[in-house]
C-alpha cells in the first residue's frame, strides 16, 4: 500500500513541476543553504529535548507513585488540547507574518505580537481560571468520584497551561530573529528551577501533590517570564503588559475562589 501511495503522489505532482527538484540546483546552493540553517540542529533539537525532559520531571521523580503519575499524565494530555487547537493553529499564521515583517516593519511585528497575545489571553482567561477552582468538581461529575484527584491535578496545572497558551505560540519570534539560543537558555533555566523546588519537597516527604504543585507554580512563573521576553524582543512595553495580565488573572482567580467558597465551603481543590 505504501508503494502504491507513493506512485499515486508522484503521478499527481508531476504537473506541478516535480522535475525541478532534480534540475537547476548546484552544490554551491546546497552549501549556502546548509550554512544558513547550521544553527537549527545545534539549538532547536536540544531545546526540544530539554523542553520534553522538563515536562516529564514529575513522571521521572514520582515514578514510585503510579497513581499520581497517571493522573498527572491524563491532566497534561487534556490541557494540551486547547493549546493544540488554538495556540498552535495561530502560531502557523503568526510565523509567516513574523518572517515578513521582522526586518521590513519591526513596529508592525510588535503590534501583531501584542494583538495575538491579547486575543489568546482573553479567550483563555475565564476557562483556565475557572479550571483552577472547579476541575475536581467537573471530573467527579463527568467521570466519577474515582477521578476527582485527576481533576485536582488539572487545577494545579491550570495557570501553568494558561500562561503557556498565551506565550508559546509566539516563540517563533526568536527563530525569525535568529535568536534560537534564547529558547534553549530559557528551557534549561526553567528545568533547573523546577528541580530546585521539587527535589527539596521530595527530600522533605511533602507528598506527591505538593511536588506537582511546586512544579506547576514554577512553570507558571516561567511561562509568564517567557511572555515578557517575547514582548521585549518586539519592542513592546513588556513589564506593563505582564503586570496588567497578572493583575487581571489574579482578579479572575479571586472571583472564582469566592464562588467556590460560597458554593462548596472551601477555596481550593485538594487531594
Amino acid at each position: 500500500m505504501g508503494v502504491l501511495a507513493l506512485i499515486a503522489y508522484w503521478t499527481a505532482t508531476l504537473k506541478f513541476g516535480i522535475r525541478k527538484l532534480f534540475s537547476g540546483w548546484s552544490w554551491q546552493g546546497i552549501r549556502e543553504l546548509a550554512v544558513e540553517y547550521k544553527r537549527y540542529p545545534l539549538l532547536t533539537f536540544p531545546e526540544r529535548w530539554v523542553t520534553l525532559l522538563g515536562m516529564q520531571l514529575p513522571v521521572l521523580l514520582l515514578i514510585g507513585d503510579p497513581g499520581v503519575v497517571g493522573q498527572f499524565a491524563l491532566s497534561s494530555y487534556l490541557l494540551m488540547i486547547p493549546l493544540r487547537l488554538l495556540g498552535y493553529s495561530f502560531s502557523t499564521v503568526f510565523v509567516q507574518k513574523a518572517a515578513e515583517t521582522v526586518e521590513s516593519d519591526p513596529e508592525l511585528l510588535g503590534r501583531i505580537t501584542k494583538g495575538l497575545y491579547l486575543r489568546l489571553f482573553w479567550v483563555g482567561l475565564a476557562p483556565f481560571t475557572a479550571m483552577v477552582f472547579f476541575s475536581d468538581v467537573v471530573f467527579a461529575f463527568v467521570l466519577g468520584e474515582a477521578w476527582r484527584d485527576a481533576g485536582v491535578m488539572t487545577a494545579f496545572m491550570g495557570l501553568f497551561f494558561f500562561f503557556r497558551l498565551i506565550g508559546e505560540p509566539m516563540v517563533t519570534i526568536f527563530y525569525v530573529q535568529r535568536r534560537e539560543h534564547m529558547l534553549l537558555v530559557f528551557q534549561s533555566a526553567l528545568m533547573v528551577a523546577r528541580l530546585a523546588v521539587m527535589l527539596p519537597l521530595l527530600h522533605a516527604d511533602a507528598g506527591s501533590g505538593a511536588v506537582i504543585l511546586g512544579f506547576c507554580a514554577v512553570s507558571a512563573l516561567g511561562y509568564l517570564l517567557l511572555g515578557h521576553m517575547l514582548h521585549r524582543a518586539t519592542g513592546q512595553p513588556a513589564t506593563k503588559l505582564m503586570l496588567r495580565s497578572l493583575m487581571i488573572t489574579l482578579v479572575a482567580c479571586v472571583f472564582f475562589a469566592a464562588v467556590r467558597y460560597l458554593s462548596l465551603g472551601n477555596l481550593w481543590p485538594t487531594l
